[in-house]
């Protein structure tokens, strides 16, 4: 992969992380039924993967 390529996969998955992330904290406060913690934490870990898959390629 070029760098720039890889820049834009970053930018990406850092897009991608910060929407997971907002998304499905989102529906686990807002969802019918009340809060739920099981979207929250699978918020959290999908932007954090996400997150940490783009920091890697743009450390390389």
């Amino acid at each position: 992969m070029t760098q720039k390529q890889k820049e834009s996969v970053a930018k990406y998955l850092y897009d991608v992380s910060k929407l997971s992330y907002t998304g499905l904290v989102l529906y686990g406060f807002l969802r019918e039924g009340g809060p739920s913690i099981v979207p929250i934490f699978m918020g959290a870990i999908c932007g954090t993967v996400a997150f940490l898959m783009a920091y890697s390629l743009e450390g390389e």
